[in-house]
């Protein structure tokens, strides 16, 4: 197969998309360009709108000349007209109130009665009657044939009428001598009839990357010289439906698809491909069907317009868009056969496992190593074959490697998984992994072959035992926590386990049953609310403690910094050790601030089902990785993330990942924060004389003493509700 390219996006800015916050958040999406559309730009604004989405956005800019177009004037206000209805039409100098104006004005000089005419993608059209008793007047009056609405600047079509106009306007030239010297060198150019059209372009900016548009019949039958002469082609289906017939225009583009890749030059197609997403957060049926297969006709790149300029939802319409591209390349590497000739691709050649896996929400990060892992049980439990009893931890891992949680993982790991990943920090395969997922056990009679497992007595799941094996789990402890000291909890736990490792795949018959199971999503879920809140930049936040205010700062601070459009509020509500705040105390603390907080709107919080192993700076990125396969773009790294006493340094974790290029995630690190009481402030660098300390240990002993920490240390509405739990609040020694 063929190399494949991620398509080129463009985006068009307007008054919806042109301002802090929106350019900042294109900024870090998929995007090749952002595109001033000069119809609707004066002149005398060009640098200054230059200027300002250059201060916020990094992406390239490209220009779009207006050309030379017949469109309509400035009008005070959009006038409605109906069937029957005269209307006048006039120049825009001699225009007055009630009056529709044309430029440039010589079109009213060459109409004739009779001549229909389009005004803005056939919203009206209008028949021009007799001139004689107007023409003198400087107005043409017309009948109108079919109503709707007159807007300004709309581009109008005289049907059976050619106008030999130049394919610069005035203002064109004079923006391109400011774009030569403010540096923009990517351009579109509007209404290309033929190659000399192009070269005239090049007369100006000579070393300009252009994409030509092809919106007119002539640029049909010209294209092959206007390739050879173009840096790429622009097909504006809008446009050349003006010329072309509707029912034809798919065809068109087929055949301008066809030719350009025979060119091996990029060609994009524009038009107002998601419509819908102007006022909804989610895109049609057909919208979806569209993109998808203009894409997998051979186009390189598309063009977003009036969706992002003046839609409702700039920034979710680019995330869904790349989603889209994002499954068409997924889509494509699935594909068993060659590409056929025209860039499609052979519909035996379909993957029906691609097709049929779970989806990955449209513009979201892939799991990591790829594919969301979903094995299920499907059919009867198996009778007559051994059970194996899990413990609540093991029990958990079935879950998680089940339903996703810990993709690309399909089971227990076997030996040759195991040494690689505590020695190279990877699976042997080479997808970055750093915990062994272990099912251990002791005796000389363990199970081979399919067994059932169990929890509590009741089926959750069936394992294929492909391999027991064994290692010096001395060393493995060491390399795993970096300590063999029996004061570490993650020690003395995996050291106390079986000596014989059982490895093969798992499939969930039935989810491990625990108390706050209603608010754990699974990580098609966790997609799937993401994708439905139109957010594509996510933030991870993984705990196992209860919310105080240094929590929230730093999750406020990762949304700001990260451009993120929300963050997943996910704490470990598994097995802890003896004192930590118990998994009833976890969910009432975030249910108390959710009430309160301004992180709400832009919040999910959700129960992750796994449990602490104390491995410091190894388990912040295996939990990391886990929050990729949830949807997470982002990761929040603390001081000392899932660290336990002085075992590890705050550096580790930040080595760790800057040292792993094959992770994708990224990591939002933060050092520990402290509050001003004179500046009411919370910080890393806080360097005031009455800077106090945040200690999550602290905040606990207050607790568990029964009294409310101080307001600055955590929300009254937090403690309030963990107060109310009394000694179930905490993690017992038993």
């Amino acid at each position: 197969m063929k190399n494949i390219e991620y398509p080129m996006i463009v985006v068009t800015l307007g008054p919806t998309s042109m301002n802090e916050t929106v350019l900042k958040k294109l900024s870090q999406r998929k995007i090749s360009f952002v595109r001033i559309n000069l119809s609707h730009t004066p002149i005398e604004s060009l640098e200054s709108t230059v200027d300002f989405i250059r201060s916020h956005c990094t992406i390239p800019l490209m220009l779009d000349t207006e050309g030379s177009q017949v469109r309509t004037g400035v009008l005070p206000e959009a006038k409605s007209v109906t069937e029957n209805e005269e209307v006048l039409l006039a120049t825009q100098g001699g225009w007055k109130y009630g009056m529709v104006p044309l430029r440039p004005d010589e079109v009213l000089m060459v109409l004739k009665e009779g001549d229909l005419i389009s005004l803005d993608f056939d919203s009206v059209l209008l028949r021009v009657n007799s001139l004689s008793m107007h023409r003198e007047e400087g107005t043409v009056q017309c009948t109108v044939m079919s109503g709707g609405t007159i807007q300004s600047n709309k581009a109008v079509t005289v049907f059976d009428q050619s106008f030999q106009m130049p394919s610069l306007s005035d203002k064109d030239v004079q923006a391109l001598e400011i774009a030569r010297e403010i540096g923009i060198e990517n351009f579109c150019l509007s209404f290309v009839d033929g190659a000399d059209d192009v070269r005239g372009f090049r007369h100006y900016h000579p070393d300009a990357f252009v994409l030509s548009k092809v919106e007119t019949s002539l640029a049909i039958e010209n294209l092959e010289e206007i390739i050879e002469v173009s840096d790429g082609v622009l097909i504006d289906r809008g446009d050349l439906s003006r010329q072309v017939p509707l029912e034809r225009i798919p065809f068109a583009q087929k055949y301008v698809i066809n030719k350009v890749n025979l060119a091996e030059k990029p060609v994009l197609v524009a038009t107002n491909f998601l419509d819908t997403m102007m006022e909804s957060r989610s895109a049609s049926r057909a919208e979806t069907n569209d993109i998808v297969n203009t894409l997998l006709d051979g186009a390189t790149g598309l063009v977003l317009a009036a969706e992002t300029a003046i839609g409702q939802h700039p920034v979710e319409t680019v995330s869904f868009l790349v989603g889209l591209c994002d499954e068409v390349v997924r889509f494509k590497r699935s594909i068993k056969d060659l590409e056929v000739p025209n860039g499609g691709v052979l519909p035996s050649a379909y993957d029906t496992n691609y097709i049929t896996s779970p989806a990955l929400g449209c513009g979201l990060i892939a799991p990591h190593g790829g594919v969301l892992v979903d094995q299920r049980w499907k059919g009867e439990i198996p009778e007559g074959i051994p059970r194996l009893e899990l413990s609540v931890n093991e029990a958990m891992d079935v879950e998680q490697i089940a339903l996703g949680g810990y993709s690309p993982l399909r089971g227990f790991m076997n030996k040759g998984d195991l040494d690689s990943v505590m020695r190279a920090y990877q699976l042997q395969d080479g997808a970055a992994w750093p915990l062994p997922i272990l099912l251990r056990r002791s005796g000389s009679k363990l199970p081979t072959g399919e067994v059932v497992l169990t929890f509590d007595g009741e089926p959750i799941g069936v394992m294929e035992i492909e391999e027991h094996h064994t290692t010096d789990w001395q060393l493995a402890a060491e390399l795993l926590f970096g300590t063999l000291s029996m004061d570490h909890p993650g020690v003395r736990k995996f050291l106390s386990e079986g000596e014989t490792a059982l490895s093969g795949p798992v499939w969930l018959i039935n989810r491990v049953p625990r108390n706050g199971k209603g608010y754990e999503l699974k990580a098609a879920e966790t997609r799937q609310v993401f994708a439905a809140r139109g957010w594509s930049r996510i933030v991870g936040f993984h705990t196992r403690n209860a919310p105080h205010r240094a929590h929230e700062h730093i999750m406020t601070m990762a949304l700001e910094n990260t451009g993120a459009d929300g963050i997943l509020i996910h704490p470990a509500v598994g097995m802890k050790k003896s004192g930590d705040f118990s998994s009833a105390a976890i969910i009432e603390g975030y249910q108390g601030l959710l009430e309160v907080s301004e992180l709400t709107p832009r919040a999910l919080f959700s129960t992750f089902s796994t449990y602490s192993r104390y491995a410091g700076p190894r388990e912040a990125l295996f939990t990391a990785l886990c929050r990729q396969n949830y949807g997470c773009t982002h990761f929040i790294v603390g001081r000392d993330h899932t660290g336990v006493g002085n075992f590890y340094s705050g550096s580790q974790a930040k080595d760790l990942f800057e040292n792993n290029f094959q992770i994708e995630i990224q990591p939002v690190f933060f050092d520990e924060v402290k509050y001003s009481s004179s500046r009411k402030s919370y910080g890393s660098e806080v360097l005031d004389s009455d800077t106090l300390d945040i200690s999550g240990t602290e905040v606990r002993a207050i607790i568990r003493s029964g009294e409310r920490p101080p307001k600055w240390y955590m929300r009254p509405e937090v403690s309030d509700r963990i107060l109310l739990l009394r000694e179930e609040a905490f993690v017992s020694d038993g």
